[in-house]
């Protein structure tokens, strides 16, 4: 049994190696390096596992506060933002978001016509709340709406009262961002099909010592 143990770990670490895609990646956190700076290795539902670098401006978020990264633990279920980094071989984790598992349906009844619905909002099930992700060149800022330029077209995003802007893995002012800035954008659609952004983040990204 041992030894089996052990050849699985070694073929996660080997399927670690294939390079995770840029964007939200949402999987179970396997392992960790205890350092600000480092490796950790995620496994996906579909059983892929990738790893990717952080380190002291990764913005870490669990239970809705900023933490250190060392507060993660094995198990925990991340959403991950992901960029190029210093590694081809891995991506670099910009933001990190211990998330809720999602719960397991209730089993299937035929006759039960009468169960009554989940305390959820109707808004939220048509219309999930920043699941797109969007990178781009600022292009103009105002107060209520951004402007993000990329190579085939510019949009527009709703800036919301809780819009959250990150630079270098910070809660910032909004009006530390500058044109000509590139970004990634957080955001979702409302209910009259607009944009509306969630999460701007900008930055350099540091080298793993």
């Amino acid at each position: 049994m041992a030894r089996w143990g052990i050849f699985l770990f070694v073929a996660a670490l080997a399927a670690a190696q294939q390079t995770a895609p840029i964007g939200i990646v949402r999987g179970t956190l396997i392992d960790r390096d205890e350092a600000q700076s480092g490796e950790m290795i995620v496994r996906l539902k579909d059983n892929r596992v990738y790893s990717f670098q952080f380190d002291a401006k990764t913005y870490v978020e669990k239970d809705k506060r900023s933490v250190p990264v060392t507060a993660l633990r094995a198990g925990d279920t991340l959403e991950i933002l992901s960029d190029a980094g210093s590694d081809p071989q891995r991506r670099y984790a910009r933001t990190v978001k211990v998330v809720e598992e999602d719960p397991p349906p209730p089993p299937y009844r035929v006759r039960l016509r009468r169960q009554s619905p989940p305390q959820r909002s109707i808004i939220d099930e048509i219309f999930p709340r920043g699941n797109l992700t969007f990178a781009g060149i600022v292009a103009s800022v105002g107060r209520d709406s951004l402007l993000l330029r990329t190579r085939q077209t510019r949009t527009r995003f709703i800036l919301r009262p809780d819009t959250r802007f990150l630079c270098d893995g910070l809660p910032v002012d909004p009006g530390g961002l500058a044109v000509n800035t590139r970004v990634f954008v957080r955001a979702g659609r409302n209910v009259y099909n607009e944009l509306e952004a969630f999460q701007v983040i900008w930055g350099n990204i540091l080298k793993p010592d």
